[in-house]
């Protein structure tokens, strides 16, 4: 029998994606008797994610407990200043102390495992290993640096992630795929196993992605109702994976002891697309706020790159494509601004733009005189008069399917962010996730005239292309005897997790969180870790202080952006 440690006393298991819709009928089914008895032993509830609800503010909002505006992460990509460029976020893109650096200071030792935005690692009382953000090969994603080499001869390959999604594009790969996510299923359980056993922790936390990369390319294989349903072998794929998770989370059950918590937790829900994406500048364009460059301004590398990009996509591997960018690191450059929509804008008489790199609208931001280099429009009653405008001719797009409303809501940035943070995000966000959700389309100036909205339901699931798409409602479940049995919570939100685990272990909840402490969770004010074992987690020497003390926003250098490109192309993000 295995020997349990009086640690850890909590731990969090990360579910990327997972959501209530396909668990509540397959636990109720008895195909994922593990969640049933969890659910019928815990407290659960449909947890309402970030704005929007994509995997960077995401998981940045649950470890600060706090919203963008006051961490000021938003996105998977952020302007670069002064200009109009981008660049990748990562850790320290956030501005914010985490709940690591807080229970560290508290006296108590964490181990962190594969969750998103941790690249680079921080320096804990205890260990972190970086997640998805974190270039690929990079052998600097563990704090304390050491370990790397210890896990390294243990396990071979440490940040284990999908390389190959992009490239899907036969029965053999797609088989390959499910395969390998298996694999990484079972390299994050081993790993966690050996970390809990050699490196105990008082708070352990490991993240699977398994389910999100699952649901986004195999949803329409399950789902009658996708206008793009494809009922092939692959009916199940969705669910074994969720039947992976299930015995995952059995056997590190077994690893805790008897007074030990355990919260299950997802960044975001799921769903399936709906085949509609608009080209969001196209339409800036054609209401006369967005200008582009005249044709023998904009060059050939534009119209080079659009005709070159579908052949590469598809005919190289993403290790090649890595490698040509990694090589060629200005031409990567060219190429993301081409795709973001900016190249061919002319910027002096433009009011409006997107960036158009990602599959998710990343929101609509105004060209303002002060903020911008080339800006042209002044704060005050013109930036207002601009956002009503196009508050008003957003609603008035119409879905090409039904001829009736596309867009149901449309928030402006002060009405869902608030904090010191709050100029880096995009003016008006179109909420996508919500009723009929659409997605990206790259707006190319030869094509100024064409309809701006697109419907692909007439045809099949391309190579590399999304099936499923986040939703707002990701899963929340407590168990154990710190907290209630069977009970439904209401309203619960991913900020509410930081300080809601920070009560639950007695410690002091900052007052600049912006989450509320789940009370309705609990069975009594106890401490989850007794005074003795806080004593055992010894005192912790903090390191050099955090980026968001130092003011920075440090970003990947030309190699390591390239990997990251690659990575979120490879998932389907770009």
């Amino acid at each position: 029998m295995t020997r349990k440690t009086h640690r850890p006393k909590l731990l969090i298991i990360g579910i990327d994606g997972a959501t209530f819709d396909l668990i509540l009928p397959w636990a109720n089914s008895g195909q994922l008797p593990v969640f049933r008895r969890l659910l019928e032993g815990g407290v659960h509830g449909r947890l309402i994610s970030s704005v929007p609800p994509v995997t960077a503010p995401a998981w940045t909002s649950f470890m600060t407990g706090k919203n963008p505006g006051k961490h000021g992460l938003y996105h998977f990509i952020e302007p670069q200043p002064p200009g109009y460029g981008i660049r990748y976020s990562n850790r320290l893109s956030c501005r914010s102390e985490s709940m690591w650096q807080i229970l560290c200071r508290a006296g108590l030792s964490v181990g962190v495992i594969n969750v998103p935005m941790t690249y680079p690692p921080e320096s804990v009382n205890g260990y972190m290993i970086s997640g998805m953000d974190a270039p690929e090969d990079d052998r600097r994603i563990t704090s304390p640096p050491e370990l790397y080499h210890e896990l390294e001869a243990k396990f071979g390959r440490v940040n284990y992630q999908v390389r190959h999604l992009g490239y899907l594009k036969s029965e053999r790969q797609r088989d390959e795929l499910l395969k390998t996510l298996d694999q990484i299923n079972l390299h994050y359980l081993s790993m966690t196993e050996y970390l809990l056993e050699t490196h105990p922790a008082d708070v352990v936390m490991v993240v699977f992605t398994s389910t999100d990369t699952v649901q986004h390319f195999f949803w329409h294989y399950m789902d009658p109702k996708h206008p793009q349903y494809d009922p092939k072998q692959y009916a199940d794929a969705v669910l074994n994976v969720y039947k992976s998770i299930d015995r995952v989370i059995g056997k590190l059950r077994e690893k805790l002891p008897e007074e030990a918590s355990l919260m299950l937790m997802s960044d975001h829900g799921f769903g399936p697309t709906s085949a509609r994406s608009i080209s969001m500048n196209r339409w800036l364009s054609q209401i006369g706020l967005l200008k582009t460059k005249p044709r023998s301004d904009r060059g050939i590398l534009g119209f080079v790159m659009k005709k070159a990009d579908a052949i590469l996509r598809t005919t190289l591997t993403p290790r090649h494509k890595a490698k040509l960018a990694q090589w060629f690191p200005r031409l990567r450059k060219k190429w993301e601004y081409n795709f973001t929509g900016l190249a061919n804008i002319d910027w002096k008489n433009t009011r409006a733009y997107c960036h158009e790199i990602l599959f998710f609208p990343t929101g609509i931001r105004i060209n303002l005189r002060d903020t911008y280099p080339s800006g042209i429009v002044s704060s005050g009653k013109e930036y207002n008069d601009l956002i009503a405008f196009l508050r008003m001719k957003l609603y008035e797009l119409k879905d090409p399917v039904t001829g009736r409303q596309l867009i149901r809501k449309v928030c402006h940035k002060d009405e869902v962010y608030h904090g010191p943070y709050l100029s880096s995000a995009p003016d008006l966000i179109p909420v996508w996730w919500e009723g009929i959700n659409f997605s990206t389309a790259v707006s190319f100036p030869e094509n100024k005239n064409k309809d701006v909205i697109h419907y692909s339901g007439n045809r099949s699931v391309g190579t590399g292309e999304w099936s499923g798409t986040h939703a707002a409602y990701g899963i929340l479940l407590l168990h154990g005897n710190l907290f209630h049995n069977g009970i439904t919570l209401e309203q619960p939100e991913i900020t509410d997790l930081a300080p809601t685990l920070l009560h639950g272990l007695g410690i002091p909840v900052p007052e600049d969180m912006d989450g509320r402490v789940l009370s309705a969770a609990f069975l009594s004010d106890r401490d989850i870790l007794t005074q003795k074992a806080r004593s055992q987690a010894g005192a912790w020497e903090r390191g050099e202080a955090g980026a968001w003390e130092r003011g920075e926003n440090t970003t990947y250098s030309d190699e390591d952006s390239a990997k990251i490109a690659e990575r979120l192309r490879a998932l389907g993000y770009m």
